[in-house]
C-alpha cells in the first residue's frame, strides 16, 4: 500500500529516531476535485490538521473529495483522523474499505444537486468500525432533486461496529 501518514507514525520502527508518538490532525490532508478519480490500495492515518467550515459545523477530514463527478476509492484504509473522508456533492463510492479509530469514518454533504447519473454515496463490502462520532454522517440541504431509479446513499455488505453512531442522516 501506498502510505499516507504522520512523520511521526513510526511504520517498522522509530524511523525517526524522536520517539514521539502519532496523533490525528499531525498533518493535513489529501484534496481530489478532478471530476473523476480513482484511489487504490493505500492507507491514511494521522491527517485532518487543517479545519474545513461546511454547512453546520468545522471538521477536520483527512481525504477531502469534493467533486461534481465521480471519486473512487479501492481496497484504502483510513485511521485515526478526526474526519476520514469528507464528501460533498458528485459521487463517493467506497469498495473494500477499513474506516476506524476516527472520530466520524464518513462525512457527506449533499446540497441543492440533481443527480441524474449516480448516487451521492456508495458503500460496498467495506467496515466501518471503532470510530467516537460517527460511522457514516449524511446531511442533504437544500433542494436537492433525483432522476427515477436513482438512490441518493447505497450501501451493500458493510460491516458497522462499536461507533457511537454507525449512520446519522439528516
Amino acid at each position: 500500500p501506498i502510505y499516507f501518514t504522520s512523520i511521526n507514525d513510526d511504520i517498522g520502527g522509530d524511523t525517526n529516531g524522536n520517539n514521539t508518538v502519532s496523533a490525528p490532525k499531525d498533518w493535513g490532508y489529501i484534496s481530489l476535485h478532478n471530476p473523476s478519480s480513482v484511489i487504490n490500495n493505500i492507507k491514511v492515518s494521522y491527517g485532518g490538521s487543517v479545519g474545513m467550515a461546511t454547512y453546520q459545523e468545522t471538521i477536520f477530514p483527512a481525504l477531502i473529495a469534493s467533486s461534481n463527478g465521480i471519486i473512487t476509492t479501492i481496497n484504502s484504509e483510513f485511521s485515526n483522523n478526526p474526519t476520514a473522508i469528507y464528501h460533498s456533492n458528485g459521487s463517493l463510492n467506497i469498495t473494500n474499505g477499513n474506516l476506524h479509530h476516527n472520530e466520524t469514518a464518513i462525512h457527506a454533504e449533499q446540497r441543492n444537486v440533481t443527480y441524474p447519473k449516480y448516487a451521492g454515496l456508495t458503500l460496498n463490502d467495506s467496515t466501518i468500525s471503532d470510530n467516537t462520532k460517527y460511522g457514516a454522517y449524511v446531511n442533504i440541504t437544500g433542494s436537492s432533486n433525483f432522476t427515477s431509479g436513482n438512490a441518493l446513499f447505497t450501501f451493500n455488505n458493510n460491516t458497522f461496529t462499536n461507533n457511537k453512531s454507525h449512520v446519522s442522516a439528516l
